[in-house]
């Protein structure tokens, strides 16, 4: 999947917003996505590479099964998977894994945010 493809997915989740936070020069070309506040997805399109929020029982699977997937930069591991595109880790298997990030952190919200969003 080309950086482009992906920033159109993550945008395309219903109330995914983008920003770039940082202003420090090593870190003012990464990107979050999130949905009410809270990141599901830390994004590198220089280098190519994102963190998606990830549950703890498919992470090392994906990390045996993937070179492309390795532990997440900057981020608790057992929670977040790092997954390079342009990779091994077919399109189809970043958009589901971009699927259940988002969908993880939509149920961590709390119900007034979820019905602020119409989620």
């Amino acid at each position: 999947m080309n950086v482009e493809d992906f920033r159109d997915f993550c945008l395309a989740m219903k109330g995914a917003e983008e920003k770039s936070p940082w202003t420090e020069p090593q870190y003012r070309d990464l990107i979050t996505f999130s949905i009410g506040g809270k990141w599901f997805s830390l994004f590198d399109p220089v280098n190519r590479f994102t963190d998606l929020k990830c549950t703890p029982e498919h992470i090392l699977e994906l990390q045996e099964r993937y070179e492309g997937c390795f532990p997440a930069w900057h981020m608790n591991k057992q929670h977040w998977l790092g997954v390079r595109l342009e990779s091994d880790v077919p399109d189809n298997v970043i958009k589901q894994l971009v699927t259940d990030a988002y969908n993880l952190i939509v149920a961590s919200l709390p119900k007034k945010t979820k019905a602020e969003l119409g989620i």
